[in-house]
C-alpha cells in the first residue's frame, strides 16, 4: 500500500499560559475576583474520586489504567496514578499531544507514568510520529503501545517497520485491538472474521506485537441504575473474553504468550458497579477461562471518574456532591416579561452536549438558585431558566455569581485555557492547573 505523507505533533509549537504567571496572579483571590465564565476544579473532590476508584478496583482484584483525556494535566494525572491501590503507572490518551506531553513532563522523568496508550485507532498518517514517541520513551524504561481496530493499520505498521529498517526481532509496535461491544464508535466485532484475521497478522508478524485487548462501552452512559450498569459491564467482560480465547487458540505457543495479555475494559459508570457485583456476578458467571494470572492480565480503565459530571450524575451511580468541575458565570441581564434571565456560560464554555438532566446545565450555587437550570444556549450567551412544574420565585439579579454543573466535563473543559483550583468547596484559588491543547 502507499503510505500517506507523515504528519508530526505540533505541541511544541503550541505556547501555553505560564503556570508560574497564573498562579502569581490567581492564587489566594477569592473567586468573586475571577473574569467569567472560569472552569473550577476542587482538588479535594478530584482526589477523593481517585482514591475511591483506587479502593474499587484494588476490592475487585483487578488493576487499573487511568485515561487523562477529561482533564489533560500534569497536576490531574500524578493525582490519578498515585492514588493508591492497583492503580497502574500507565494511562490513556485521546490525543497525540497528550501523549508527547506525559512523556516530555515529569511523569515520565519522575517515574510517575511508565506506561502510555494512544487511545485512538491509529491513523496512518502518524506512524512516524508514533515511532519517534515509542523511541523517545524507551531510555526512561516507558513503552508507548498503540489501538489497532482495522487489518489496514496492522498492514501499515509492518509496512512502516520494513521501510525503516527495523531489524527483525526487535519488535516497534505494541498493539492493543480495539473491540466494538455494540458502541459502535470504533473497533472490531467479536468473533467476526475480521478480528481473527487481525489476530492472526499480529501473531505471525515479526514487526507487531500483540499486548492485548480493549473494549469500551461508552453506551454504558445509558444506565440508569446499577443492574443497567452491570448489563454493560457484563457485555464489555463477554467481549474481552471472547477475544482472549479466540487469541489463546490461534496462539501456536503450547505455554501460551509470553506475557499475558492484556484485557482492558471499563468506562466510568461500569467503573462505578459496585464490589458486590463484579465478584459474583462478573467472577461468578463470566469466569475466565484458563486461569487469568498465567493468560491474562484484566485493568479496568476509565476517565471521566476523577471528574465527573451531570451525565455520571443521571446514571445513579453517584451524586452531584462528587461532582469536581463547575462553571463559574455571572448573570447579565433578567427578563420579567419572560422569567428568564442571561448569563456569560454559552455554548463555548459549556459545550453543546445533553443528557438526561434538561438542557445544558444546573445551577449548584447559591443554593437559592437550585431551581434554575441552563435551558438554552448560543455561543456566547446562556439563557437560565427554572425548572419545569417549579414554583415561580424571584428573578436573578444582574452581576449575580452562579456555579454551574455541566453535562459533560470532558467537553466543558476541553473549552478553557486554563482551571482554578479549589479545596474543600473553598472560595479562594489554591492553585492553577494549564491543559494540553491540540491534536
Amino acid at each position: 500500500m502507499q503510505l500517506p505523507t507523515q504528519t508530526f505533533t505540533t505541541h511544541r509549537l503550541v505556547t501555553l499560559p505560564s503556570k508560574d504567571e497564573l498562579c502569581k496572579a490567581f492564587v489566594g483571590q477569592p473567586l468573586s475576583s475571577l473574569r467569567s465564565p472560569a472552569a473550577i476544579i476542587d482538588r479535594s473532590i478530584f482526589k477523593a474520586n481517585c482514591q475511591a476508584m483506587a479502593k474499587k478496583v484494588k476490592d475487585n482484584g483487578l488493576r487499573f489504567r487511568a485515561h487523562v483525556k477529561t482533564h489533560k494535566t500534569v497536576e490531574g494525572i500524578a493525582l490519578q496514578v498515585e492514588a493508591g491501590g492497583k492503580v497502574d503507572k500507565a494511562v490513556v490518551c485521546s490525543t497525540m499531544t497528550e501523549c508527547w506531553q506525559i512523556a516530555e513532563s515529569r511523569l515520565v522523568k519522575e517515574g510517575l507514568v511508565n506506561d502510555i496508550l494512544y487511545g485512538m485507532p491509529i491513523a496512518l498518517d502518524k506512524l512516524e510520529d508514533a515511532k519517534s514517541l515509542a523511541n523517545y520513551l524507551r531510555p526512561h524504561n516507558a513503552q508507548f503501545r498503540l489501538m489497532v481496530d482495522s487489518v489496514t493499520q496492522i498492514q501499515a505498521l509492518e509496512q512502516y517497520a520494513q521501510k525503516s529498517s527495523q531489524p527483525v526481532g526487535q519488535t516497534p509496535w505494541s498493539v492493543m485491538i480495539k473491540l466494538d461491544g455494540g458502541y459502535h464508535r470504533a473497533g472490531l466485532t467479536v468473533n467476526s472474521d475480521e478480528l481473527k484475521q487481525a489476530i492472526r497478522l499480529c501473531l505471525d508478524s515479526p514487526y507487531v506485537e500483540l499486548f492485548g485487548f480493549y473494549a469500551h462501552f461508552g453506551h454504558s452512559y445509558n444506565a440508569r441504575s446499577e443492574d443497567d450498569a452491570h448489563t454493560y459491564l457484563q457485555g464489555e467482560v463477554e467481549a474481552i473474553n471472547g477475544a482472549a480465547k479466540m487469541a489463546l487458540e490461534m496462539d501456536s505457543r503450547s505455554s501460551g504468550p509470553d506475557d499475558p495479555y492484556v484485557l482492558s475494559f471499563g468506562a466510568t459508570p461500569t467503573a462505578h458497579v459496585s464490589n458486590t457485583l463484579v465478584k459474583d456476578k462478573m467472577y461468578g458467571e463470566l469466569e475466565l477461562l484458563p486461569p487469568t494470572d498465567r493468560y491474562f492480565r484484566l485493568p479496568r480503565h476509565a476517565g471521566n471518574y476523577c471528574c465527573l459530571d451531570l451525565q455520571q450524575v443521571a446514571t445513579n451511580l453517584t451524586s452531584i456532591e462528587n461532582v469536581a468541575v463547575s462553571v463559574q458565570s455571572r448573570v447579565i441581564s433578567a427578563y420579567p416579561h419572560r422569567n428568564e434571565a442571561l448569563c456569560d456560560a454559552g455554548g463555548i464554555a459549556m459545550s453543546k452536549d445533553t443528557g438526561p438532566y434538561p438542557g445544558f446545565g444546573k445551577i449548584v450555587s447559591p443554593k437559592e438558585m437550585s431551581e434554575w437550570e441552563l435551558g438554552r444556549v448560543s455561543q456566547e450567551h446562556g439563557i437560565l431558566v427554572q425548572k419545569q412544574g417549579a414554583a415561580k420565585i424571584a428573578l436573578p439579579e444582574p452581576g449575580q455569581i452562579i456555579r454551574i454543573c455541566g453535562q459533560h466535563a470532558c467537553m466543558i473543559l476541553s473549552n478553557h485555557p486554563w482551571y482554578y483550583i479549589v479545596e474543600d468547596g473553598g472560595d479562594k484559588v489554591v492553585d492553577v492547573w494549564v491543559p494540553w491543547k491540540g491534536w
